[in-house]
């Protein structure tokens, strides 16, 4: 009609951001290494255009890089409000490209962690405070401090990729622990085509920062374990039950304590099992013991049909007809022993209290012998019900 216009190209795909909705979990243990490399590859191509072309995009963030639908297309850069134009003889060009490629830095964070970069604007690093937080940007530029703190970053990485991959990252958005600054985006796409940038190697360490402490060894705790194994060896010589108690404060061990000497006495054949105290669960008092003793009878049941029969006639044969009270009490002990010929008698309440404290001392003793030992652990027991500490 005669009138001006800017015409724009249309761009098919998806925002890098939404594309990282998609393809990242934070829970996530493992990553396709394959994909994260194309993806970074294409980015930083698309990156190197845009600085040879003479423009600093100035802006990069996820929702400004589009992903397209076909696998061989190359990524698309939008949002060009906030871009430049380079001169070949500008000495402030490589500042300029300085800013893109830290931003290219946290593109690549966000990829692997599944996280924004950028800082809110209500709060501070997590690594600073009030009286240093200047030292920790101290050297950097205005783009790097618009986004989460350098070990912040490291701390997200470590362990999830590949030492090489987490070194240009870190070099990227200049953090300290590495002394190399890129000054192209040509040096990055070199780099990112290293034939060992995405190397999986069992035989080398993968992963930086971390010490690797094998999960089937205790260390420091032999003493410890020592006195429970010889815990164990007096309930067998004296054939009476025996008490343990595992104290100490939050975080110091005790439930891995716990659970390795848990996998030798296995091995010797005692049963274990297990039930945890809660602050908010006294009001269903004996809830703990009875998802113990649960446990316990469904083990039995993938013990074999030799041990189920064993176990069905010891507890027939010591608690005869009542056996039904226990039954309404632990519904796992139904898979043992099937459903109860008859139903236990109506009485009150205290003799009702008396016939259960009777019974359950009946099962106990059916139960665990010295060639079905039984070990019980119960933690947390600070938060112990009334009912639950008088059995």
């Amino acid at each position: 009609d005669g009138e001006a216009a800017i015409y724009l190209d249309w761009v098919e795909g998806i925002t890098l951001k939404e594309w990282i909705g998609r393809n990242t979990s934070n829970s996530a243990k493992t990553f396709d290494l394959k994909k994260i490399r194309n993806i970074v590859q294409n980015i930083t191509h698309g990156l190197l255009d845009i600085h040879d072309a003479g423009v600093v995009h100035n802006n990069i963030r996820t929702e400004h890089i589009i992903i397209p639908p076909t696998k061989n297309s190359p990524v698309k850069f939008i949002s060009f409000g906030s871009a430049s134009v380079l001169s070949r003889g500008d000495k402030s060009s490589y500042a300029d490209r300085r800013n893109d490629l830290i931003s290219l830095g946290f593109v690549f964070y966000e990829i692997i962690s599944g996280k924004s970069s950028r800082r809110k604007s209500h709060s501070q690093s997590l690594f600073s405070n009030n009286d240093n937080e200047s030292k920790e940007d101290e050297g950097q530029n205005d783009e790097s401090k618009l986004h989460i703190s350098h070990p912040e970053v490291y701390s997200a990485l470590v362990g999830k990729m590949p030492i090489p991959f987490m070194r240009i990252i870190m070099a990227l958005i200049e953090a300290n622990i590495t002394t190399k600054r890129y000054q192209t985006a040509s040096e990055v796409y070199q780099d990112l085509n290293h034939s060992n940038t995405f190397l999986l190697d069992s035989k080398m360490s993968t992963y930086a920062g971390q010490l690797h402490f094998s999960q089937d060894e205790l260390y420091g705790r032999s003493d410890h374990l020592t006195a429970i194994m010889n815990v164990s060896q007096r309930m067998y010589s004296d054939r009476s039950p025996q008490v343990i108690l595992v104290s100490g404060f939050s975080g110091t061990g005790k439930s891995a304590l716990i659970k390795h000497a848990s996998e030798i006495l296995a091995k010797e054949g005692h049963y274990f099992t297990s039930g945890k105290f809660d602050q908010f669960g006294q009001a269903e008092p004996f809830s703990t013991i009875i998802d113990a003793f649960n446990g316990y009878f469904r083990t039995v049941m993938q013990s074999g049909e030799e041990i189920i029969s064993n176990t069905k006639a010891s507890l027939l044969r010591t608690i005869g007809s009542e056996v039904g009270v226990l039954t309404n009490i632990f519904p796992s002990l139904v898979e043992v022993i099937g459903t109860p010929v008859t139903d236990p008698a109506q009485v009150g309440f205290p003799e009702s209290q008396n016939r259960l404290d009777f019974l359950f001392g009946l099962m106990i003793s059916a139960i665990a012998t010295p060639s079905q030992p039984l070990v019980l652990f119960l933690d947390d027991l600070q938060w112990a019900d009334i009912t639950s500490i008088s059995f």
